[in-house]
Parts: C-alpha cells; structure tokens; sequence
C-alpha cells in the first residue's frame, strides 16, 4: 500500500496482535519518520511531539507542513498507539496530507480514524502452526535447555487465541512454571500473563496492563456491553446479543471499531466475538459474579428458547440449517449447560436437549453419550417429567444408532413409563425399534400397537410410527413393505418432514432387492444419496453410499463398488462424518478382499481401526474383527503395563515417564487402583479429588481439568485404555503393577 502511495494507512486490532512490530518491519525497508504516541496524554502537544520525534524545527501545525514539506522525495510518517489521540490526530492528519506533497502516513491503532483517504489493514491473530513456531522460539530464549512437547504446546497455543503478546508471555512463564502445568489450565489467566523485562513500554511487560488501557478508552455504556457480551464463548449472533443487550447493532458496531471484536461470516450470516483475551479480561477485573450469573442466565435462557425452535426445524422443513445452528452455536449450549448444571437443572437439560441432533447421531459415541447422561441428570434434579422422558428419548434413540439395543430398550421403557406426553412417546418408539431389532418381533409388534393408540394426530409421532410400520414390514412380505414405504414417503412430503422424506429410500431400496428388482434398489440409494447430500448429513450419506456400494457388489460390479466408495470416503471425510467413515472404511475392505487385493485391505486396515477407534461402536468394533480374520491379521494387544503410583506405563515397550506430570499421575493412580479393585467407571470429581487433592475449583473447573488430564494421558498413548461412559472414566487393559 505505501509502495502505491497511499496517503493513509491504518493497521488496526486489538492490544496485543503485533501491530507495531508489523508497522516497524513495514518502515525498516524505507526511509520513515517514526513517533510514538504513547506517552502523548494532552492533544494540545500532538504537534510538537511528532516535530520532535521526526527531528523537525517547528513550533506549529504550518512550521510542521513546511518542514516536512522540505524533505526530498516521498516520506513516509508512522506514527504509533494512536488510539488514545485518534480525533485530534485525524484533524491534524487532514492539515498534513493536504499540505505536504508526497507524504504517506502509516498509523497504528485499536480505532481506526474514519478519514475518507484511509485505508484500514486489520491484523488478525496467527494462526495455530505460526504460534507454536513463536511460542517455540520464546521458550528456547527462556529455557533453552527444556524439550517442549508437542501435544501440550499447541493446546496452550490454541487457548490463546494466537494472540502474539499473549503467545510469547505464556512462553516466558516456563522459567516459572511446567508446560504442563500451563497447560492444566483450561484458558492460562490473564494476570499471570506478563514478564519483568523493564527495558520494555508496560503494554508489551503485561497483557494486564495492555488490555486495561484499551478499556480506558471505552465509555461507560460499552464496558458494560463488554461485561454483558462476554458470557458468550465461540462469538455470537446479533440475534443473541439481544438476549443481553437492549440495542445490539450500534454496541456491536462501536466494539468492533475499537477492535474488541472480531467478525466473519458463517453459513452466510455474520457471527461476532470478543477476542478471547478480552473476554478473559473482563471476567477476571471487571464484572462481579452476582451481576455475572445474571448475564450468564440471560444467555442459557435465549439458547434455551432457540434451542426448542431448532429442534422443531430438524423433525420438520429445515434440519439442515438446524445442525448448522446447533455446529455453529455448540460451544454457547456447552458453555451454557455448564454454568446452569448446578444454578438452573431445567435449563441445564433443555440445552443438552438443543445439541441432542448432533450429539444423538454423530460421533465421537462416548463423549456423546456423556453430554446425554449429564443432561438426563439435570433433567431428574429439575423434577420435570417432560424433561426427563426427553432425556431418555434422547439417550434411546443415540443407543440405537450405535448398536447397543438392550441399553436403548432399557433408556425408553423408562422414558414411557412417565406418560409425559409426546416425550413419552418417542421413548417408547425408540424402545420398539430395539427390541425389533434384537429380534423379539411379536413383542416390538404389541409397542408399537401402542405408539399407534398414543400417537394421535401429532404429526411428528405419525411420521415415527409409520417408519417403524414399515421398517418392521421389511421382514414380511417385500410387495407390503414398499406400499408401506411409499405412503411413508408420501406422508413425510405432505407433512413437510424434509429428514424423514430422505430417509424412505431406504426402505424402498430394500422392498426393491427382495422383490428381485436390483437396479430399482440401486435408483432409490441414489436418491438417498443426493437427499442427504443436499441435507449435508453426513452419517446417513454415509451409509446409503455404503448400501449402495454392497448393492453393486451384490449384482457383480466389484470394481463400481470400489469407486464407488473412494469418493465416498472422500465425501463424508470433508463433511466430517466420523460414523460414516466407519461405515465405509469396513465395506472398502470387503470391497478390497473380493477384488482379492488382500494385501492392499491389510494396509487399509490400520485406517479403519484409527477411525472405528474413535467412534466406539460395538457392531463395528466387530465387523473390523471379523475382517482382520479374513485378511489374517492379529490385531496388537492393547495391554498395557501401569505402575501403581501411576508414574509411568509401558505400551508396546515404550516407557512414558509421568513423574513430573503430578496431577496427571496422581489422576492415573486413582484410575489404576479402581481397575484392580474392579470398581466402574469414576466420576470427573473422584478423579478431580484425587489429582488436584488440596485444590478447590468450580464445578465448570474441576471437569475442564479433569477433561484434560484424561485427554494428556489418551494423548500419550492411553487412548486404547480409557473407556469413557456416563458415569465417568475407567482403565481397561492393563495389568497393573509396582515398577
């Protein structure tokens, strides 16, 4: 921009982003005239400040455009921390640009001027690669004898939102504290960002200090609006800062240009958000926690609210933009579960409820699940039979996708045993479609009689109780069941039930195969592939391109098969399609056995375990087992050797050492001494106790640090040997031992 001659560049962000050093490489290849302005308090002195940090004989505003104008050839001028100066300088600014030929002015600033002549460069934060690299060289100018791990430094990283200030203070801390311990912290505390290098301004010694001189410039209706807004974790529409705002548009507007808030575009809607150190800021020095539970409740209760209307789109005309909601908002509904979990329980539960369209059909299964079994715990302490018969819905209706019928039968006969209205109802479905498939048929038959009596003309129930009908009728005779798919499919388009229209080809493929008709099977899976591809739900995409694949397997067409899987894969992999992967990934390997490419399935195989892995779906687990037989393969043991104090665990003769890794050690003692005594699974408070013994937290606290406890310990090679479920963590595998 200075090369073209741009009169006025500003380089506008938030305290901390690395404006002046950008400004400084910028003016380091020419020949500039710098000023601080900084220490600039009264506006009166502008004129001579920049007279003498340029070198410039001038007492006034004309002697400054004359000197300037002397000079020879094109100047350049930066003038630094603006923010503080920004309306007298932009009148100044017009004087100099009108008066002195050939002068580009390059200024650094959290406001950006609002001269017509300006052209504004926002900075944006470092991506994570390029912060670890700064984080890294930080840390070898501190410690340089210290090996960083990889695994934890990019979480610290990430936690920082790639501010550079905070980056490079975080690192500085290691020659007080471990990695690990920095990295224990779910986000590090501002207050404990700073470093005491004295040659340094305070702003870049503190990221305290820097942050509370850009609040200085705010007035007092928008600190309050920073206070109000910084509830919202993940950024926010403008529609659910009206939850804490009375006029959200101008607050947002006036806080985006004072580079407080970061903006983008998301699904074609404009999200907004705090910048994370910012928001951290307020937290810790500005708001009081009487008046920050209140904000905090404001915010459950809109996502609550919305959360309900979503949940109506996804059964009806718009399940694709509901996810997209639900993706988008997924860290405010956590966020908000977790400060309402203790406070307000029914609010707890209606947001688990909100995320139970993602969580209920995507993976990861085990973290899932837990999100449910916590939501149905909130839903009991609430005392609230419609909230309880949902949760059980919910937890029934995941079980059945994952394959784990005798959990699902047991989750919705609970739920129907409430006789809380339609909530009831879906767990009762839900129990039909379980014991349906566990094969008691006659049983399933007398539920679903009653879904029938109970369903009434609820739309929603009619639509779940003719898909049982006719998925039941697909063990009958195949000419009823594709009468019964096709009015299922007629009635879902009449009732606007967009998933559920997608869904009948399924059925219809299969009424199809079994009446011989091949080719017709394959038409309705390739009209269930482009529905859920226009719905970009990945799970059932996934799995009508995989019926596809065994139905052109079946009719001979092997190598079809295989191409048809490939940009399956492909696909769903960039739709982030955990389950549907799984699914692929096993029939690639049917698919690879009947070309007789047996050795090319055995290197696929390490693919679909990493991916299975992950999922934790028991029919999968063995459908990959069965196939490791057919190619001869053993898989690895995933024994591993755990030392009773839980200071190191050997895997595959790998030795990982956790003694300087305290409360990881401590968590994996507890876990160690449960699975000798043989007890379940220990709750996120057992383990917080017993890794964080003389430390009181939050309840929100204490589960991030135990999260990430059980998390560095997966990361370090447990991954095989943690099984989570909804009553908490537990080791399996392993053969505990004194070492």
């Amino acid at each position: 921009m200075l090369r073209d001659r741009a009169p006025l560049v500003t380089i506008v962000g938030p305290a901390g982003i690395g404006k002046t050093r950008l400004a400084l490489e910028v003016t380091s290849q020419v020949d500039a005239l710098t000023c601080d302005l900084d220490p600039v308090s009264d506006p009166d002195v502008l004129v001579d400040v920049i007279a003498r940090a340029c070198r410039l004989q001038s007492t006034s505003l004309a002697d400054l455009v004359r000197a300037l104008g002397r000079r020879q050839g094109p100047t350049v001028l930066l003038l630094d921390n603006a923010e503080h100066v920004v309306d007298p300088l932009a009148e100044l600014l017009v004087s100099l640009l009108d008066g002195v030929e050939d002068l580009s002015v390059l200024v650094t600033s959290q406001i950006r001027l609002g001269l017509p002549e300006e052209i504004c460069f926002d900075l944006d934060p470092l991506d994570t690669d390029v912060a670890v690299r700064l984080f890294e060289s930080t840390a070898a100018r501190v410690v340089p004898k210290q090996t960083l791990d990889p695994v934890l430094t990019r979480a610290i990283v990430e936690g920082l939102e790639g501010l550079p200030l905070a980056v490079e203070l975080a690192a500085t801390r290691l020659r007080y504290r471990s990695l690990q311990e920095l990295a224990e912290h779910d986000r590090i505390p501002v207050k404990m960002l700073f470093r005491g290098d004295r040659s340094l301004p305070p702003r870049s010694r503190s990221l305290q200090l820097a942050l509370g001189s850009s609040w200085e410039l705010l007035a007092p209706h928008l600190e309050e609006a920073c206070q109000r807004l910084a509830v919202f974790e993940g950024g926010f529409r403008i529609e659910a800062a009206s939850a804490v705002l009375e006029d959200p548009e101008p607050t947002v507007a006036a806080l985006r240009d004072h580079s407080l808030l970061w903006s983008r575009v998301w699904s074609g809607r404009s999200r907004f958000g705090l910048y994370d150190s910012v928001r951290r800021f307020v937290l810790e020095t500005k708001v009081d926690s009487t008046t920050l539970e209140a904000f905090e409740t404001s915010h459950a209760q809109h996502y609550a609210e919305r959360g309900r209307h979503w949940l109506d789109a996804f059964n009806g005309a718009q399940p694709t933009e509901a996810r997209d909601w639900i993706a988008e908002e997924r860290v405010n509904l956590q966020k908000g579960f977790d400060r309402m979990c203790t406070r307000r329980p029914e609010l707890a539960a209606d947001l688990v409820a909100a995320m139970s369209p993602v969580v209920a059909y995507e993976g990861p299964v085990a973290r899932n699940l837990e999100i449910l079994h916590a939501g149905l715990d909130c839903a009991r302490r609430a005392q609230s039979p419609k909230r309880i018969a949902r949760a059980l819905a919910d937890l029934a209706r995941s079980h059945n996708i994952r394959g784990s019928f005798a959990a699902a039968r047991q989750f919705g006969e609970e739920g129907a045993r409430l006789e809380a209205g339609p909530e009831s109802v879906e767990a009762l479905v839900s129990q039909a479609h379980a014991t349906f498939r566990s094969g008691e048929t006659e049983e399933a038959n007398r539920l679903l009689e009653r879904v029938r009596i109970a369903a009434s003309d609820d739309p929603l129930l009619v639509g779940q109780l003719r898909t049982q009908e006719a998925m039941f009728a697909s063990v009958g005779p195949p000419d009823r069941a594709a009468r019964l798919a096709t009015r299922l499919r007629e009635f879902a388009e009449a009732n606007g039930q967009t998933r559920l229209f997608a869904l009948t080809p399924f059925l219809q493929a299969g009424a199809a195969e079994r009446l011989g008709d091949l080719r017709g099977a394959e038409a309705f899976l390739e009209d269930a592939v482009r529905s859920f591809r226009a719905l970009r739900e990945p799970m059932y995409l996934g799995v009508a391109h995989g019926q596809l694949a065994r139905a052109l397997l079946r009719d001979g067409r092997v190598k079809a098969a295989y191409d048809r899987l490939q940009s399956a894969l492909a696909e769903v992999e960039a739709l982030g399609g955990m389950l549907a992967q799984g699914f692929l990934r096993i029939a690639e390997l049917e698919v690879l056995v009947k070309l007789g490419r047996t050795s090319e399935a055995k290197s696929r195989l390490a693919l679909a375990r990493e991916c299975i892995d992950a999922i934790e779906m028991p029919p999968l687990h063995e459908q990959l087992a069965a196939m490791e037989r057919v190619v001869g393969v053993d898989r690895p043991s995933d024994e591993v050797r755990v030392d009773r104090d839980g200071r190191r665990f050997i895997r595959r003769d790998r030795e990982v050492d956790l003694v300087r890794r305290r409360a990881v050690r401590r968590v994996l003692a507890r876990l160690a001494a449960a699975s000798e005594r043989g007890e379940g699974p220990l709750s996120w408070q057992t383990l917080h106790e017993a890794g964080w013994p003389d430390l009181s937290a939050s309840d929100e606290g204490a589960r991030n640090r135990t999260y990430t406890a059980v998390w560095t310990l997966r990361t370090l090679g447990l991954e095989a040997n943690i099984e989570t479920s909804g009553d908490g963590y537990r080791l399996v595998h392993v053969h505990v031992l004194d070492m």
